[in-house]
């Protein structure tokens, strides 16, 4: 993939050229990064998330998202100003997270752990509990998925409804409540799935149509409900793939 060389760092050829440009400043001087180019760069990285519909190339998503990465991580280490280091943090949440899910789609099982740890990390430095609470429930989705001990999984899982609650969005509220109701329906516990999917429902209401077209939507609940009807016909996980 052809980049952009800046010291030992090569900036993403996905990225536009200006982008390019200010990312390379920023690297030399940390007080030039703001929220404009942090915006440029999450609205890249959110792209090539949207790749991943239909069928997802998990391979190239991967090897493109690696560079943005990096970026991330070398801003993350050089003392930003605050005023821009908690929106470098919510978008090194987001990134490192669909990182993360990249490489368990990929079976590396262990890249995914790391990237989602250094997801949380960025994330417990955002004030808004929603960045922290769509990490944990994509983490949560994963160790369900990769059929990962339960007790970890729905400790994941209720970390994830806490911080959510504690949040400003209605729609990450409701897809935490929404895997949480998977995550019970895997273990064929009907009361506690049934709560769950009312609660997703409740928070679904109050969902903003904007917000809902970027986050969780009805659509993706009830692609969740299904899963949870046919957990309570089968004793069998879901397989990977599962992303709510």
């Amino acid at each position: 993939m052809a980049s952009l060389a800046r010291g030992d760092v090569a900036l993403p050829a996905m990225l536009a050229f200006p982008l390019q440009a200010r990312l390379a400043a920023a690297l030399d001087n940390p007080e030039r990064l703001d929220a404009h180019v942090l915006d440029d760069l999450d609205a890249s990285v959110t792209a090539l998330r949207w790749q991943t519909v239909p069928d997802p190339p998990f391979l190239r998503l991967r090897l493109a998202v690696a560079p943005a990465i990096e970026v991330i991580e070398r801003l993350l280490g050089a003392s930003p100003p605050s005023k821009a280091r908690e929106r470098l943090c919510e978008v090194a949440a987001r990134s490192m997270a669909f990182a993360a899910r990249l490489s368990f789609e990929l079976r590396d099982d262990e890249a995914a752990a790391a990237l989602f740890a250094d997801a949380l990390r960025a994330a417990d430095e955002v004030r808004d509990g929603r960045t922290k609470a769509a990490t944990l429930t994509s983490w949560s989705m994963v160790t369900l998925h990769s059929g990962r001990s339960f007790a970890e999984t729905e400790g994941r899982t209720h970390q994830a409804v806490r911080a959510a609650l504690g949040g400003s969005s209605e729609a990450v509220r409701a897809r935490a409540f929404a895997v949480e109701a998977e995550v019970h329906a895997s273990t064929r516990d009907a009361r506690r799935t049934a709560n769950a999917l009312r609660c997703a429902e409740r928070h679904l209401e109050r969902t903003s149509r904007d917000e809902g077209l970027n986050t969780f939507d009805y659509h993706r609940l009830e692609g969740i409900r299904g899963v949870c009807s046919r957990c309570s016909a089968s004793r069998g996980q879901p397989g990977r793939g599962g992303e709510g």
